[in-house]
């Protein structure tokens, strides 16, 4: 097994062609699925969503049939300054179990964050190629890691701020890189998650709430307030350029985006259009924005209106398998 890996939420997507092929669908089930027929509801919900006669493009279809259609079996990585706490923070390890939820679980503010976990972050035992190696030997075709999770933390050289893994943690290395040329080395593809919409590093993207912005941004003035136009600001500072970097610093076969809490379906097609850009042949999951329509005939877009906790989770469920998905690839 694997040696030399440090403390990590390790998680390897193992899954019929079908699921990995499609990725996981923008979540918007207005109910959690029935549990005696969850599979049953899930496909109930994406008819009544999606146009029956919904199809990839040409185009799409033809990136998909390159490598991944035939590619079964891939790992998916989630890593990051969150994995030094194992779950817990100050001997306290309540709230959902998910490492890399960290920062928001305890609502750690980010100075904080940055002071007591950041710069903690050292993992002097981590042998990219001694990684790629084992996933080869082991049968994986493929590689995808978090390349910045909801905390903003990047472990790519980032210009767009000094908040990652070479200018911010004393490990002072690229891992993105290390990680992509030691895939590329052993045959492998390698992608990257990008949390695109979520980045609690910065107050004016979505929060669950209020609450959780002044916890984590306590320096905020009182009158301050997160809405679209933050949203806009955010990702033209952030999220836009570093996707960017992405795509012209790494060579990257597939990008992984997540939940696009707040975002407007042409924010959505302004990250592909960076992508394909740049790197036109790299596969990309659906979740660059919300598409289709609710239950009830409205947009299946979300807005910061109904970002509350209890919408959130009722709305944008993850701990189940989502409806069949439909990629923009």
């Amino acid at each position: 097994m694997i040696k030399n890996i440090p403390q990590m939420a390790f998680s390897i997507a193992a899954t019929l062609p079908a699921l990995l092929a499609l990725f996981c669908q923008p979540a918007i089930a207005e109910t959690v699925p029935s549990a005696d027929n969850p599979e049953q509801a899930h496909a109930d919900s994406f008819k009544k969503r999606f146009a029956a006669d919904l199809r990839h493009p040409p185009e799409s279809e033809a990136r998909l049939n390159k490598w991944f259609r035939n590619d079964k079996l891939g790992v998916f990585i989630h890593f990051g300054a969150y994995s030094t706490l194992a779950g817990k923070y100050k001997g306290n390890s309540d709230g959902p179990p998910y490492a890399e939820w960290a920062m928001m679980t305890h609502r750690i503010p980010l100075k904080e964050y940055r002071e007591e976990v950041v710069s903690q972050f050292n993992p002097q035992e981590f042998n990219a190629d001694e990684w790629a190696r084992t996933f080869k030997e082991t049968g994986m075709k493929y590689v995808v890691i978090t390349s910045k999770h909801h905390d903003g933390f990047a472990l790519f050289k980032s210009g767009v701020t000094n908040y990652n893994v070479v200018d911010g943690s004393p490990f002072k290395r690229d891992i993105i890189k290390e990680l992509e040329q030691a895939c590329h080395r052993h045959g492998l593809k390698f992608g990257v998650y990008y949390s695109q919409a979520f980045d609690w590093s910065e107050p004016g993207a979505p929060f669950p709430n209020t609450e959780a912005i002044r916890q984590i941004h306590p320096e905020l003035p009182a009158d301050f307030v997160a809405n679209n136009k933050t949203m806009d600001e955010y990702l033209a500072k952030k999220a836009y350029p570093q996707v960017e970097e992405l795509m012209k610093n790494y060579k990257i076969d597939l990008i992984w985006f997540d939940t696009p809490a707040s975002m407007k379906p042409e924010q959505g097609r302004r990250l592909l259009e960076i992508v394909r850009k740049n790197n036109p042949d790299c596969l990309v999951n659906s979740r660059d924005s919300f598409t289709g329509q609710r239950r009830n005939g409205s947009s299946g877009n979300s807005s910061f209106s109904t970002m509350s906790r209890s919408r959130t989770k009722r709305c944008l469920p993850t701990n189940f398998p989502s409806p069949p998905n439909r990629p923009t690839a």
